[in-house]
């Protein structure tokens, strides 16, 4: 026979389990016992059906854009920078590209005043190119960038512009 402590314990390690097992649920089910309302659940059918695009918008977020220009003076010819309007599945609507050194990555939103860029956010692998004039044009692109506050399309050409007037243009990817 064992013990008295070690029934009690014995009893006690059968019985945890359970315990156990019980929280879980209990944890679980939180939340759960009530349901949305019909307005909720209307709202939220009628915001998934009527998210449409506008064919600029379309344009915009389907479309590889190739830089042309740097505040009315040519890109480097020699490299290529390019400009996405993405949708990450985790990071939300993310600018993201490759500046022909490194590629870049920042948060954006379209709004009624025009494009909003989360200039904080702005990430960059950190390699170091040459020759010179290629991180110089970075520079200057990231800079353009990260105050970018307009964005206009006509034709095929989308410009880029800050508060101050400077300008990024770039053309569709080949």
């Amino acid at each position: 026979m064992l013990p008295q402590k070690q029934k009690s314990l014995m009893r006690w390690l059968w019985f945890l389990p359970g315990v156990v097992l019980a929280m879980i649920v209990l944890v679980g089910c939180q939340g759960l016992t009530t349901s949305p309302s019909r307005e909720v659940v209307a709202a939220t059918l009628t915001a998934e059906v009527t998210v449409t695009k506008t064919p600029e918008q379309q344009q915009l977020e389907e479309t590889v854009w190739v830089l042309q220009s740097i505040n009315g003076e040519p890109a480097l010819t020699d490299v290529k920078v390019t400009l996405e309007f993405a949708l990450d599945p985790n990071a939300g609507r993310m600018l993201k590209g490759h500046t022909g050194c490194n590629g870049y990555g920042v948060p954006y939103e379209i709004t009624s005043n025009g494009l909003e860029i989360n200039r904080f956010q702005l990430i960059a692998s950190a390699a170091g190119c040459l020759p010179e004039s290629i991180m110089e044009q970075e520079k200057q692109y990231y800079e353009i960038l990260r105050h970018t506050s307009h964005y206009g399309i006509e034709g095929n050409t989308l410009t880029l512009r800050t508060e101050t007037g400077q300008t990024l243009v770039f053309l569709p990817q080949k």
